[in-house]
C-alpha cells in the first residue's frame, strides 16, 4: 500500500509518497521517511498530525492512500477570524 505525507517547510509544500506494508502505523511511516525526530519536534511546538482532518497518534494504523498531514497550530480561532472579517467582535464566553 502507499500513503502520502505532506508538510510545510517555510513557504514550500513538501510531500513524500511511501510504500508500506498493510498494518503499518504512523511510527512505521515516520521511521521509513526519516521524519520521527521532525514529528516529535513538530508536536512539541504545538503542531498536530492528521489524516482527513482528524488528529492521529503514533500508534494509528494507516490505510492505503491515506494523506498524513502535519498541521500548524492555530493562532486564532476560525470563528473569531470570520467575525473579524465581518467587522464584529466575539462575544465573551459565559460560564
Amino acid at each position: 500500500m502507499w500513503i502520502e505525507m505532506v508538510w510545510m517547510k517555510g513557504e514550500a509544500e513538501c510531500r513524500r509518497i511511501l510504500t508500506l506494508t498493510v498494518g503499518s502505523t504512523l511510527t512505521d511511516a515516520l521511521g521509513m521517511a526519516g521524519l520521527q525526530d521532525f514529528a516529535e519536534r513538530w508536536l512539541a511546538a504545538g503542531g498536530g498530525i492528521a489524516v482527513e482532518g482528524r488528529q492521529i497518534s503514533f500508534d494509528t494504523v494507516l490505510r492505503p492512500m491515506d494523506r498524513v498531514e502535519f498541521l500548524k497550530s492555530l493562532t486564532i480561532r476560525p470563528g473569531d477570524l470570520r467575525l473579524k472579517r465581518l467587522g464584529r467582535r466575539a462575544k465573551p464566553v459565559s460560564q
